[in-house]
């Protein structure tokens, strides 16, 4: 029998729980969430925990350089409408024991990040109608981002959600206006644009993106050879067995 999950409270509309961890990254991590009334709206809850230092009479976040505020977060990606960009539902944050923690409540994706979809479904992308539909729904997310004067610097496999019916949606923690884009080592040096140290741009966006795609066609093609190598050199091996040979 499952066990029964426990809830906190994130937002005066939704409450997580810490037994279902649907991911994590540098600002924190991604919790499943639901519908204090409607528990049959299931959200993911991204929670970030900051920890009070106190330095005489001043008191400051220990993380307050390194992170954009997820209020500011928040505000600014609440106000996105596309298919292909993730929704943002709701923003709370809490304080005790010197430490602030904040929720930022999202729409949530089944299939988690597509680096983790591609790992679980290694042969999506042979498909070549696949990967174009792919390739179109990221290129409508950045493009709809920069039509409204917003820059990601951080467009990973990691940072692109799969819903159930397989759209994608982009995702993160980084996007800013441009016109307040400086100079900052934020991102994932992968992916990271030869000119990323001048300014994030519209062009290093693009630069991410196709790393990203880069990404897609290896992974695909990778396993391609692997399964060509299989057929090749054992006709007869279990395909159910194929990982052990990665």
């Amino acid at each position: 029998m499952d066990r029964e999950l426990k809830y906190e409270t994130a937002t005066d509309r939704y409450e997580f729980t810490k037994d279902v961890c649907l991911g994590a990254g540098a600002q924190g991590i991604v919790l499943q969430g639901r519908n204090k009334k409607n528990h049959e709206e299931i959200v993911a809850v991204k929670r970030i925990k900051h920890r009070v230092v106190f330095e005489g009479h001043k008191t400051c976040l220990d993380n307050i350089n390194k992170f954009k505020i997820p209020k500011e977060e928040f505000n600014l990606i609440q106000k996105l409408n596309h298919p292909n960009i993730i929704r943002y539902l709701d923003y709370g944050s809490s304080n005790s024991a010197n430490i602030n923690k904040e929720y930022i409540v999202m729409e949530y994706m089944e299939n988690k990040s597509l680096s983790s979809y591609m790992d679980n479904n290694e042969l999506m992308f042979r498909d070549e109608s696949k990967l174009e539909r792919a390739i179109e729904q990221i290129l409508f997310g950045v493009k709809y981002l920069h039509d409204h004067n917003i820059v990601h610097r951080d467009i990973k496999p990691g940072n692109i959600l799969v819903s159930k019916d397989l759209t994608l949606k982009i995702s993160g923690s980084k996007l800013v206006d441009i016109d307040r884009s400086v100079s900052t080592h934020v991102g994932t040096t992968l992916f990271y644009s030869p000119d990323r140290h001048l300014k994030s741009t519209k062009e290093t966006d693009l630069w991410s993106v196709g790393i990203t795609i880069l990404c897609m066609c290896v992974h695909a093609t990778y396993r391609l050879k692997i399964e060509s190598t299989i057929n090749t050199l054992l006709p007869n091996y279990d395909r159910s067995k194929k990982r052990d040979l990665y």
